[in-house]
């Protein structure tokens, strides 16, 4: 089954996203967000959150009428247009070719002799020039044309007007990308150059192209450049904000948005939070809550957070009566409260030991199961004898390494990697901190 589900950040939802987890890819645009993650492409308008369960998804292009969908692989793709306003699916077409190119409105096939142009909802094929099938056309990402490089001149193309010859490069480009109604980045051997909807273009600061997210008229580009992210106005090639770290553009909705990996945070570039929940964890168990998803706690009775931080971010966690350990290149105990209470150096080389498998708390001591043996190291950081000190390897919390995650009748696709089942709602979860409630109605 391929069809949209609705998810909803409120307790009242059957289906409750509580945190979505690291993701793959993340967009932005207007008022919608879309990501990626390994059960498909996750929408999110409001308070609805749409869950396409598309496997091999190789691209997703969003804007305020659509979100495109690109999934498979040469020789067979399939592209999905969905309506961010109602998680409608508008329209699936399949194609047969080499490579793919996917614009808003239109779809360039590359089928190894030459390229041809489709719409991308009706599948009925675009007339373009020869120069343009000769050449390694892109379509819009808003908008209904092509831009295209022919030698050193750059060419446009609207639906149903003439080309148009733009201007020419200083040198042949080494890769570009297209943004609305025509607008286009190209990188050449020494420069950079911005192609704006207008026609104009203009040179601009080095930056990564990989990362390119344009605004909504094609005039701004929030941008990977000089170990951060920058926001460039493209008429005047300035950079108008500038901000260091590990940022990743992520697009427009009332300035540019940006994707803080280390805080697991979605946020305006240099101002406010949009929404947090994309922090990857281990995942454990214990009593009356579940720590990690998100990097956070939860109440297991209510479904609410209990931390206001997101603290945790561990390989592995060991909880118990008082709180958690965390382990990662260290060793970091905090309590109930999220309140960090433990701070010493993992004593394991895992170079020398071997692989960590898993870690457990015996009420003493933490036990660590190696490939050939068990470690065991007390709160002070400390390898110890487990037999000297007349202690038993019982470990406390809960175990569903061996437990078979049930099956949501509404999205079968939906990948976890452990579950816990209570009388009146299901806990489903995953190790890049996705979690979900589900009312046990909606499972099989």
């Amino acid at each position: 089954m391929n069809l949209p589900v609705r998810f909803g950040w409120d307790a009242g939802s059957e289906f409750r996203l509580l945190c979505p987890g690291l993701p793959e890819a993340i967009v932005a645009s207007d008022r919608s967000i879309a990501w990626v993650n390994s059960s498909g492409c996750w929408l999110w308008l409001d308070q609805a959150i749409w869950l396409y369960p598309v496997v091999d998804l190789q691209g997703v292009g969003l804007t305020t009428n659509s979100c495109v969908l690109l999934s498979g692989a040469s020789p067979q793709f399939e592209v999905r247009v969905v309506d961010p306003a109602t998680g409608t699916l508008v329209s699936k077409t399949s194609y047969e070719c080499r490579s793919i190119h996917v614009g808003a409105e239109l779809v360039v096939l590359d089928k190894g002799v030459e390229r041809t142009v489709y719409d991308i909802r009706t599948g009925v094929q675009e007339p373009v020039p020869v120069g343009a099938r000769d050449s390694r056309p892109q379509a819009w990402t808003k908008g209904r044309g092509i831009v295209w490089v022919d030698q050193l001149q750059v060419y446009r193309l609207r639906s149903g007007a003439r080309p148009r010859m733009i201007g020419r490069l200083p040198s042949a480009p080494e890769c570009w990308v297209v943004g609305p109604y025509g607008a286009a980045l190209f990188s050449c051997s020494d420069s950079q150059i911005a192609l704006l909807p207008n026609g104009t273009m203009k040179e601009m600061p080095p930056c990564d192209l990989g990362t390119v997210r344009f605004n909504g008229d094609g005039t701004e580009v929030l941008i990977g450049a000089a170990g951060g992210t920058a926001h460039v106005d493209l008429a005047s090639g300035t950079i108008r904000a500038h901000r260091q770290g590990t940022l990743v553009p992520v697009g427009f909705m009332d300035g540019p948005v940006v994707f803080d990996e280390d805080a697991g945070l979605l946020k305006h570039l240099g101002g406010s939070s949009i929404c947090d929940g994309f922090s990857p964890s281990a995942v454990a168990v214990f009593g009356d809550r579940i720590y990690g998803p998100g990097g956070t706690a939860w109440d297991l009775a209510t479904g609410n957070r209990l931390w206001k931080d997101a603290p945790l971010c561990g390989l592995f966690l060991a909880p118990h009566a008082d709180g958690v350990f965390q382990i990662a290149d260290r060793i970091v105990g905090l309590n109930r409260d999220g309140g960090r209470v433990l701070d010493v150096p993992l004593p394991i080389d895992e170079a020398v030991d071997g692989e960590i498998l898993d870690v457990r708390w015996t009420g003493a001591l933490l036990e660590f199961e190696l490939e050939e043996e068990c470690v065991y190291v007390d709160t002070m950081g400390q390898r110890m004898n487990v037999e000297d000190h007349g202690l038993t390897s019982e470990p406390i919390g809960e175990d569903f390494e061996e437990a078979q995650c049930p099956t949501l009748a509404a999205v079968p696709t939906l990948l976890v990697d452990g579950h816990l089942q209570g009388p009146t709602t299901t806990w489903l979860w995953n190790e890049d901190g996705m979690l979900i409630r589900v009312q046990n109605d909606a499972m099989t």
